[in-house]
This record gives structure tokens, C-alpha cells and sequence, in this order.
């Protein structure tokens, strides 16, 4: 038996997967883009923005908001 026969068994004993049988599903963070637009949809309420600030503040919006509460 040679050695790659011995390590595979020897993995195969303590339950590890090989990598062609180990999962390659990408993970999908998509909490992170429902906080982004939460935060977007807060902004527009909050700071009473109109269509073009609202499309305008896609991007900037925590400058947006940081910008509206410094007066406070």
C-alpha cells in the first residue's frame, strides 16, 4: 500500500471528507446588503430626502446622516 492509500484511509477514519466530496457552495452574506439598505431606506425617512437625493444617497448616505446630526 502506498503512502497517498495510507493518509487517505488514515483521514477517512477520523471522519474527514476529501476535498472532491467537501461542499463548494460560496456562502451568500446577505445580512450585510440588508443592513446597507435598511440604513438607505432610514436615511431617506429620517433627513425627508427626495428621489434625486434618495438615488444620490446610495452612496453616501452615512455621510448624509452624520451631516444631519452634527447640528444636534
Amino acid at each position: 500500500m502506498n503512502f497517498k492509500k495510507r493518509i487517505l484511509m488514515f483521514n477517512q477514519e477520523k471522519g474527514e471528507k476529501r476535498m472532491s466530496e467537501s461542499s463548494n457552495e460560496a456562502k451568500k452574506p446577505w445580512g450585510l446588503g440588508l443592513v446597507w439598505i435598511a440604513g438607505w431606506l432610514f436615511s431617506i425617512g429620517f433627513l425627508g430626502l427626495g428621489t434625486r437625493e434618495g438615488f444620490f444617497g446610495l452612496a453616501i448616505w452615512p455621510y448624509q446622516l452624520g451631516a444631519a446630526m452634527s447640528g444636534f
